[in-house]
């Protein structure tokens, strides 16, 4: 058995993708979606997930699971919204051909709504800062997803050896209680674009040319009694300003912050343009403003644009104002049985 992890983000190269399906040919195909800002980039609106839409790369998943009956792929494209991309994703396959290709939800890992049973005795925690909280599934149900004949399982959040191990364990490979196999396919899972050949003697090897067999300790909550739990919390919101200006006018500039936003810091940073002397001309300036919310973000910088058009002939230059949300992450162990999950396995047309 073939098995091959690959990591989505905005930035990657689709190409990369069809050469990993194209030329290693992996019997399981672990597709994970990175986003910087998991709160916001989850929302299946920010990702093109919708009813009416799909990502480019499941375009070319759908192409090799179409091509080979045997690829099974595991993915957390679901975030927040795992009934909606099931959604669109039977949509998407009803109209290519595949109506019938089965398909899983794994529905349970976001645990927001409950959150107060989840951290009752953790009183630093400001609970209306969590925005999100999803627990990392194991194995399991990836497993009983496998064993049900699904061809893509889709969840919410996941342990990063989870799909590898449900693999090898679905195919008889191994138990969960074969502490050596599983903790080989653990370590073999933190690679990324690295196919692995799982054999039934229990030898690993990558195709990249890695010597010898690889140890790890068994990931405990990929098949242990507990799993983490993700809280994404907000840490207030940014904006971010660049004014052209001169010192002059940055001198009073400062003086209007210190008046204004007293209360609240202002970062001042400013800039020499490449080969010019501070007093051969303007200076780009950067204005940093941090608040709780994002409303009072953008006071501040409605404030600061009528300042400038009164009393200044600074001029805001590209970027635009910005404002973005700044979150932390926090990972709380859980034990497993307190998590409801449900594995839902069906031909793409009944989640229509």
């Amino acid at each position: 058995m073939k098995l091959a992890r690959c990591i989505i983000s905005g930035k990657r190269i689709e190409s990369n993708l069809s050469r990993l399906l194209n030329q290693a040919e992996p019997d399981v195909l672990q597709l994970d979606w990175f986003h910087e800002q998991p709160a916001e980039a989850w929302n299946p609106q920010d990702i093109k997930f919708t009813t009416g839409g799909v990502r480019e790369e499941f375009k070319i998943v759908h192409k090799a699971l179409y091509l080979r009956p045997q690829l099974r792929v595991a993915t957390n494209i679901g975030g927040l919204n795992v009934v909606g991309a099931m959604e669109a994703l039977a949509e998407f396959l009803s109209e290519h051909g595949s109506p019938d290709m089965p398909i899983a939800a794994i529905r349970g890992e976001n645990v927001l709504a409950d959150i107060d049973d989840f951290l009752p005795a953790m009183k630093k925690i400001d609970l209306a800062n969590v925005l999100s909280a999803q627990v990392e599934i194991g194995g399991g149900p990836f497993a009983t997803a496998l064993v049900e004949g699904a061809r893509i399982v889709v969840a919410g959040a996941y342990d990063l050896s989870a799909p590898f191990l449900a693999a090898a364990v679905s195919e008889g490979l191994c138990g969960w209680d074969d502490k050596q196999f599983l903790g080989k396919l653990t370590a073999a899972s933190q690679f990324v674009d690295l196919l692995v050949e799982a054999f039934a003697d229990g030898r690993i090897e990558l195709d990249q040319g890695a010597s010898g067999e690889l140890f790890a300790p068994v990931a405990e909550n990929a098949c242990s009694k507990f799993w983490n739990m993700r809280l994404t919390m907000s840490e207030g919101f940014r904006a971010t300003v660049l004014i052209e200006m001169s010192s002059v006018q940055l001198a009073n500039l400062r003086e209007f912050c210190r008046d204004q936003f007293s209360e609240q810091p202002i970062t001042i940073k400013k800039f020499v343009p490449t080969g010019r002397a501070e007093n051969e001309g303007d200076l780009l300036v950067r204005l940093e403003y941090q608040a709780n919310s994002r409303e009072t973000c953008q006071q501040f910088v409605d404030s600061l644009q009528f300042w400038l058009r009164q009393h200044s002939d600074g001029t805001i230059v590209a970027p635009l104002p910005s404002i973005q949300l700044f979150t932390k992450t926090m990972l709380v162990p859980v034990a497993a049985e307190r998590i409801v999950l449900s594995v839902d396995t069906r031909p793409a047309r009944e989640w229509l």
